[in-house]
């Protein structure tokens, strides 16, 4: 199953939810996400239990270090799926550390969530390959398909 992390900014979670869930429901892909237990997430704790079962959904874990969590989801992560937007200002060092390997390897995913201005976005993110989306309003088989060739490109079936 491909393994993907999605990098976003908190207050995003609304706009990019659909996109989550329609990676979480097409059953081919555990998805690495924060905390869905945040209200800005719209997944019940059963919902979440029943992803967890399945390996659809990976989580930071309770009671571990957060940024040790992240490391745990980035390093095991085929393809990482950043959602860039107006919001994505501060991202963790790690983070960034680990995009700029993927935008170098080519395991990276980027989607234009919003009216983000072009030149607030690093050069080496591959821009001219974005995945554009109107905010609120995702593409969602545009984006899917963009990771499924990110992951025939790889050799990870």
């Amino acid at each position: 199953m491909l393994r993907v992390f999605i990098s976003h900014a908190g207050i995003d979670k609304p706009v990019i939810e659909p996109l989550v869930r329609a990676m979480v429901l097409s059953k081919g892909i555990t998805l690495f996400v924060d905390n869905p237990g945040d209200e800005r997430w719209s997944f019940t704790p059963k919902e979440t239990e029943e992803f967890e079962r399945e390996g659809l959904l990976d989580t930071i874990r309770e009671g571990y270090p957060y940024d040790d969590e992240l490391k745990r989801g980035l390093r095991n992560c085929d393809v990482i799926l950043l959602c860039l937007s107006k919001n994505v200002s501060k991202l963790k060092d790690i983070i960034i550390s680990e995009i700029s390997r993927a935008a170098d390897e080519g395991w990276l995913v980027p989607v234009v969530v919003d009216n983000v201005e072009r030149d607030k976005i690093p050069q080496n993110l591959g821009l001219f390959r974005a995945q554009y989306a109107q905010s609120r309003r995702l593409k969602t088989d545009t984006v899917l398909s963009a990771v499924q060739n990110k992951q025939a490109g790889r050799g990870l079936n």
